[in-house]
């Protein structure tokens, strides 16, 4: 439009400013048209411009909650494989439970079951005996009375031998179903459970420990069924729960073996029976001194370990 001249002539003057002035008015008007366009374009640009930005800054919170929620669930996995490995532990904490009750009920069937066949057993030597005595017996001389007396002397000591053989057997399946075990110098276990140290009372805190005691209890009880004395503290097996009492027999509320919930005399008064036990045990086992089997030395030397822990733990209070 710059570019384009119109002739000019001295009459033509006014007309010539007319066109000048039209063009100039187009040439306004085309800038002003494009002056309109730069202005929407600007403000759209500047939209847009505002549009990013609200994108941008939902963008990042958008991440900053993404970054939470990923924190939140690596919290909630750890928690997870925490709960796991507890639920864990408590079924096989249940399970050990449930296998020593039945390992427990298993030895209480047993030791029945050897029991009565030992009583059977003493009915058989007491009619052997009566049979073998009883043509003496209708002879009232006094030398034949003699001869009476030894012939049953001998057929006595013969029960006896075969009486202390059957018990060495007893003894020796009672130390396999127990596991007694040697772990280092002036230390056993009992099922895979060490004995206690006997140095604090709140050993008896942990179930590993009182479940040792308990076995233990339950072994001596098998222990008088075998050799056939009664023990001077009655015992109840309750798992890491176990209660002694003062007499041969159940009766009463009995003293505790755990910690958990009662008072520390009556845990000691618990431990002093239960060492009395343990020294009833031991007299007894000493009729095997003289054997050579390794297993006897085994269960010997842990229950005097035992008794002597027990005396010094004793003497603390």
């Amino acid at each position: 439009m710059d570019s384009f001249k119109v002739p000019t002539s001295d009459g033509n003057n006014l007309l010539e400013r007319i066109l000048r002035l039209k063009i100039l008015e187009t040439t306004l008007k085309e800038k002003i048209n494009i002056s309109e366009n730069l202005k929407n374009d600007v403000n759209d640009l500047l939209r847009y411009k505002k549009q990013y930005f609200e994108i941008t800054r939902d963008y990042e919170n958008a991440k900053v909650r993404v970054n939470n929620l990923k924190q939140k669930l690596r919290l909630a996995k750890s928690q997870l494989k925490t709960g796991n490995y507890l639920i864990r532990n408590l079924l096989l904490y249940n399970l050990l439970l449930l296998l020593l009750f039945l390992r427990s009920t298993c030895f209480t069937l047993i030791v029945n079951f050897l029991h009565q066949e030992e009583l059977n057993r003493k009915k058989e030597c007491d009619i052997k005996l009566k049979e073998t005595c009883m043509p003496y017996r209708s002879s009232l001389s006094r030398k034949e009375d003699l001869e009476d007396l030894t012939v049953k002397g001998q057929f006595t000591l013969q029960v006896e031998s075969l009486l202390y053989i059957r018990r060495s057997h007893l003894i020796q399946q009672l130390i396999v179903l127990y596991c007694f075990k040697k772990i280092s110098e002036g230390k056993y276990s009992i099922s895979d459970l060490a004995f206690p140290t006997f140095q604090h009372l709140n050993e008896f805190k942990n179930n590993s420990n009182t479940a040792a005691v308990s076995c233990l209890c339950h072994f001596t009880w098998m222990i008088s069924k075998y050799m056939g004395y009664s023990l001077s503290a009655a015992v109840q097996l309750q798992g890491s729960t176990t209660r002694i009492y003062p007499t041969s027999v159940p009766y009463g509320a009995g003293y505790p073996l755990y910690v958990s919930g009662e008072e520390s005399s009556r845990v000691q008064h618990a431990l002093l029976l239960f060492n009395k036990n343990i020294q009833q045990a031991l007299q007894q086992l000493q009729k095997f001194s003289e054997t050579t089997e390794s297993e006897h030395a085994v269960i010997r030397d842990a229950l005097r370990e035992l008794h002597k822990k027990l005396n010094n733990f004793l003497r603390t209070f």
